[in-house]
């Protein structure tokens, strides 16, 4: 048990849940159109089968920033299509600077058509994922019915048109259940539509 706690801690860390926090500098907040952009991305999982529609995803209470050391290479990890190769892609993800992603509360609920989304409280956080606490994977369960998922999610860095977006997504479901992922958004007339995604970790 004490294993697979530390293995879930390592995951969470992994997802940036323990990323510097200055508690002394004022912090911003996510606009409207950030939560249509994780709308988006959770939305993705509601082409998955059936039994895992309308699981419960907690959704932790801060931002988190994506673990990439050189932007400029970051799409050859991704499936090579029109969208890594696209010059404007290039250039918008190769010049992003990881000081870009900010850390700050989300406050709001994120909508979503096929899940039950609960958004954790600082609190609940440490309570179940904090370095102190003695909670295990099944005591959530235990807590949270239908528990699927803990999902941490970067702020999002827009292109200066607003018309593309990279936003980082970590999915944690047990000590050795995880991935990290960047997802690549397109802006149509409909709204924002994830049309790439790089993978950055998994476990």
């Amino acid at each position: 048990m004490k294993t697979a706690k530390l293995v879930l801690i390592c995951l969470m860390i992994s997802a940036g849940l323990w990323d510097c926090r200055d508690s002394n500098n004022p912090t911003p907040q996510s606009n409207e159109m950030d939560y249509q952009i994780y709308k988006a991305i959770v939305d993705m999982d509601c082409i998955n089968p059936p039994a895992r529609q309308n699981n419960l995803l907690l959704v932790d209470y801060h931002t988190t920033k994506p673990l990439v050391d050189d932007w400029a290479v970051i799409l050859r990890r991704g499936k090579s299509d029109s969208v890594t190769t696209d010059p404007a892609w290039q250039q918008f993800v190769g010049k992003i600077d990881s000081t870009q992603f900010t850390v700050h509360p989300l406050s709001e609920p994120i909508p979503t058509d096929c899940h039950q989304l609960r958004m954790l409280t600082q609190e609940q956080s440490e309570y179940y994922f904090g370095p102190r606490s003695t909670r295990s994977l099944q005591d959530i369960k235990n807590d949270f019915p239908n528990f699927d998922a803990v999902l941490y999610f970067s702020s999002v860095v827009y292109s200066a048109d607003q018309t593309k977006a990279v936003c980082y997504r970590s999915r944690v479901c047990g000590g050795l259940c995880g991935t990290g992922d960047l997802f690549l958004l397109k802006r149509y007339p409909t709204g924002w539509r994830v049309v790439n995604m790089v993978m950055l970790w998994i476990a």
